[in-house]
């Protein structure tokens, strides 16, 4: 049994977004793969090991540090210091990282050990960083060559300290090869998301958005949808209200139909009794947790194109668009019942029988 040690800045977890995409990942891996983990867990070892008893070993940063910040305790030396003595203490065939952040501290380590190095790419960051600026209207000189900098940087890394990429979709695949990397490392591997129905009502007026506040691009994405989206939709259904799922909005849009919940553990209370979940992307790549979640559980899902990058099916790109047409058709009740069907066929290719083989590929 291959031996595999994760190294992620945020920790599995089963109720969160990205976090839960690495706990069902681990979780079925564990199955086939010895799996040992580095990250920051909140609770204290004993509560950690209970939940996460899928895993070999768990070596929970949160203890060795003085800090709370979780950037700041991936971006210190004695956090890399760790690593190197983890890695050079214990044989691993594979360390495989989440997050650019935590690829940085691969630099010094790599040439001290013989393990082979899959990072998945969540975001491509320099891409991220430009959607940001041009929705910001912030690209001018300075942010242009910050992200030049950043761009040469990142795909350095993936060049030279990589043995193997994980990306979640063709778009991210032929941006890599683009920036000259050799596409027999990069590998699609596509989130494992479970299949579980959860809407059943759709003669509703509310209206679904999930996201952490906490996350910079969901702000901007609130807005887009408040000033570009929610015209339309209120248009077409007067009594329309807005339920914001996720903790961390310090600041929240004035308008009386927008209601920031916070985070709840079950959000398929919510999504059960919802019209529609809308989720307009403002800037990000990779694959929107927010939008393959919401398809996997049949809730009738709108979004813009830039919610789509990496998701292949044109059929469901043509019925999930977020405009006047498909809004108007969310009136109909056998519309949505149409879409929730097609929506939960699309998402078995996600599913963890189809995803499996491909992590045998990548860690062979």
């Amino acid at each position: 049994m291959k031996k595999i040690l994760a190294i992620t800045i945020h920790p599995p977890a089963f109720e969160a977004g990205g976090e839960k995409l690495l706990y069902q990942r681990y979780k079925l891996l564990s199955k086939f793969f010895s799996i040992d983990i580095i990250s920051k867990f909140k609770k204290d070892n004993d509560d950690v090991i209970k939940d996460h008893s899928y895993f070999n070993k768990i070596y929970n940063v949160s203890i060795k540090s003085k800090t709370n910040a979780v950037e700041k305790l991936f971006n210190n030396i004695k956090f890399q210091i760790y690593i190197a003595r983890i890695l050079t203490n214990n044989k691993y065939d594979i360390v495989h990282i989440d997050y650019f952040k935590t690829l940085i501290f691969i630099i010094l380590v790599k040439p001290i050990i013989s393990s082979k190095i899959v990072f998945t790419v969540v975001d491509i960051y320099y891409l991220a960083m430009k959607d940001r600026f041009k929705f910001q209207n912030k690209l001018n000189k300075i942010n242009l060559l910050k992200l030049a900098i950043f761009t040469y940087f990142e795909i350095f890394l993936y060049k030279h300290f990589t043995s193997r990429i994980a990306v979640w979709g063709e778009d991210d695949r032929k941006e890599l090869i683009n920036k000259g990397i050799d596409e027999n490392k990069i590998y699609i591997i596509p989130p494992i998301i479970d299949t579980s129905p959860a809407w059943s009502n759709g003669e509703s007026n509310n209206f679904v958005f999930i996201g952490s506040g906490y996350h910079p691009p969901n702000i901007d994405s609130i807005n887009l949808l408040h000033e570009e989206y929610w015209p339309l939709i209120t248009k077409e259904f007067p009594n329309a209200k807005l339920l914001i799922v996720g903790e961390g909005y310090s600041f929240k849009i004035d308008n009386p139909n927008f209601k920031y919940l916070g985070f709840i553990k079950n959000v398929n209370s919510i999504l059960r009794n919802c019209r529609a979940v809308i989720a307009p992307i403002a800037w990000g790549t990779g694959v929107k947790v927010k939008i393959i979640e919401s398809i996997s559980k049949g809730v009738p899902l709108l979004t813009n194109i830039d919610g789509f990058r990496n998701i292949d099916n044109l059929k469901i790109k043509k019925r999930l668009l977020l405009s006047k047409t498909n809004i108007k058709l969310l009136k109909s009740l056998n519309y949505l019942k149409e879409i929730s069907n097609k929506e939960i066929l699309f998402s078995s290719s996600f599913s963890a029988k189809n995803v499996l083989d491909k992590y045998y590929s990548i860690y062979e």
